[in-house]
């Protein structure tokens, strides 16, 4: 008896931990996903641009050696 008691506070306690997380704003609903500040999303999005301008960079680099070659 005292085992299923047990078993049974610990399932209410997490359903009730669950809960106050989503009453919180914590859970997305989506398993394995977790909730991102505003901050964290435009840090994310900065180094996505960050590494997008860089390769563009390489390649303007490399387009621009091509044709300085090009015109000797």
């Amino acid at each position: 008896m005292l085992i299923e008691y047990g078993l049974l506070a610990s399932v209410n306690h997490s359903m009730t931990n669950c809960q106050d997380q989503y009453d919180k704003g914590l859970l997305t609903g989506e398993p394995g996903r977790r909730t991102v500040s505003p901050e964290q999303a435009q840090i994310g999005a900065l180094r996505s641009e960050l590494s997008r301008l860089k390769m563009e960079n390489a390649i303007l680099k490399k387009a621009a050696a091509y044709f300085a070659r090009e015109s000797l």
